[in-house]
């Protein structure tokens, strides 16, 4: 996914060539945190509930939650360099929770560019396997993708036979020979149904018409009463007009309807981004997005399947934070994530959504939520609970909700450093529908600003614009780009994942 700003870049390149603070939060009584499974590098790792300072080795948890343990074979990455990747999406499968597959923009091609890297575990992350979507230049392998020069933007859906559907767009770029080179912008979905090993079913779902229009930051998501998928994503066209679109396929990803606009261009709507689709139990296709020219958080249904869409409406406020964030130099990014509670709690059917927000004049994670299937929202709670306003950044969040409704999200956090420069992930979770968290680390601190660098776009630094989390009944599964790795002489971003398991 590109900023508006490096979108305008991009675009103008290819016309001018032929290419809330919330209350104290309690301890957990619904969910114990029982144990940690870390895909990193170290064999045992305590947390800390709220640190107050930097530390180098985490102490316990406090009284009353118990210890925190790795075993050694989940002591791994879940991709390992030298190529660097960013932008990291995963998923559990719910036919087999011990089925995890992930997917992130990786460098591995022969070119340089990145490309759709696809990523499996099937002992619960303990070990993984990895590839690249079939079609990269100089594969071996032809695809619906061969002739494109590079490809990202993952995103990661199951629908309820387990079969693991991988979102994504692709694009020409000179000088690699494509069909048309510079111009050729298309989304696309590949299925697995191994578990995410192969993706040998891989669709268009749109194409470019035009070396003015371009395809961005599609997400994906599956209606699991019929297995409806849908696909929605911002298309930019002459002049940086943006429509937000959404397709459908009814028959496993096959075929696609045509691409329906969503947005409201007759008010003007045209600086949006950061799409996200979500489906409750009853069917109700909900669809938010972020509009940049009046900082809000818009919203838009459909209660027969995509066939139409109620009118769009603002659900909240957001203020846009900084690029880069103060004392970095990574691109960061203000994409909202949401989550639909498809379980079996109180609050099943409730909808959740979590951006960054500047408010506070640092970086916080919010969130809103709906109990009436996306009619009225609360108003915006802070998930981090280090003080407010202490001047840390938190941000990057993703969001997930498990079948007992409770509301998991992971996030990166720069409290544990004085400077407000290294980052730690941290996981926070929410037993009451989302009145209150509790928030933790899952990981140790690198630094973002060794993430590497893109001949795409010209950037340095590159970490992504979101990272992962997804859950079954007993564990939250986390995935996220770490520098740890890499250092100013060699820049380089590894997947990293963890693990917690609710008693």
């Amino acid at each position: 996914m590109m900023s508006l700003q490096v979108l305008r870049r991009r675009l103008s390149k290819l016309v001018q060539r032929p290419v809330r603070r919330l209350i104290e939060s309690p301890p957990l009584v619904a969910a114990g945190l029982v144990a940690l499974l870390l895909v990193g590098g170290f064999t045992s790792y305590t947390l800390v509930s709220q640190p107050t300072a930097p530390q180098s080795t985490v102490p316990n948890l406090p009284p009353g939650l118990p210890k925190v343990l790795c075993e050694p074979e989940c002591n791994q990455e879940v991709r390992p360099g030298p190529e660097q990747v960013n932008e990291v999406d995963v998923q559990v499968n719910p036919a087999n929770p011990l089925n995890i597959v992930a997917a992130a923009n990786d460098y591995a091609q022969p070119s340089g560019a990145h490309w759709v890297g696809a990523y499996w575990s099937k002992d619960g992350g303990k070990t993984w396997g990895q590839k690249l979507l079939p079609g990269y230049p100089g594969s071996r392998e032809i695809s619906t993708l061969s002739g494109m020069g590079a490809s990202g933007d993952p995103a990661l859906a199951f629908d309820s036979q387990g079969n693991a559907y991988l979102a994504g767009i692709a694009f020409a770029v000179s000088p690699v020979p494509g069909p048309n080179p510079g111009r050729d912008s298309v989304v696309f979905v590949a299925k697995s149904a191994d578990g995410g090993e192969t993706y040998s079913q891989i669709t268009i779902v749109a194409r470019a018409i035009s070396r003015f229009t371009f395809h961005d930051k599609e997400w994906i998501a599956v209606d699991l009463t019929n297995d409806y998928v849908y696909v929605v994503w911002v298309r930019f066209n002459a002049a940086l007009v943006a429509e937000m679109v959404v397709s459908r396929s009814t028959n496993g990803g096959l075929t696609w309807s045509i691409p329906r606009i969503i947005s409201d261009a007759t008010s003007g709507e045209f600086q949006i981004q950061g799409a996200y689709p979500m489906v409750t139990p009853d069917g109700t296709l909900h669809i938010t997005w972020a509009d940049f020219q009046t900082n809000r958080l818009r919203y838009v249904r459909s209660t027969d399947q995509g066939a139409s869409f109620s009118t769009p409406v603002d659900i909240g406020d957001f203020t846009d934070i900084p690029n880069p964030l103060p004392n970095s130099a990574f691109r960061s990014a203000m994409l909202p994530q949401g989550a639909a509670d498809r379980g079996y709690s109180q609050f099943q059917g409730s909808l959740y959504l979590a951006w960054n927000d500047y408010r506070n004049n640092d970086t916080d994670v919010y969130l809103v939520f709906s109990r009436d299937g996306g009619t009225n929202w609360s108003g915006p709670a802070r998930v981090n609970q280090n003080p407010l306003g202490d001047g840390t950044d938190q941000f990057m969040p993703d969001i997930h909700v498990t079948e007992q409704g409770y509301v998991v999200l992971v996030y990166y956090d720069r409290r544990d450093d004085p400077n407000n420069t290294l980052i730690r992930p941290y996981f926070a979770i929410s037993t009451d529908g989302g009145l209150s968290f509790h928030d933790m680390a899952v990981g140790p601190q690198f630094n973002g600003d060794y993430g590497g660098s893109s001949f795409l776009s010209g950037e340095n630094h590159l970490i992504g614009d979101y990272i992962g989390i997804s859950s079954t009944p007993t564990y939250a599964y986390m995935a996220w780009a770490d520098t740890r790795n890499g250092s100013p002489s060699a820049p380089n971003s590894d997947i990293f994942g963890a693990a917690v398991a609710f008693a």
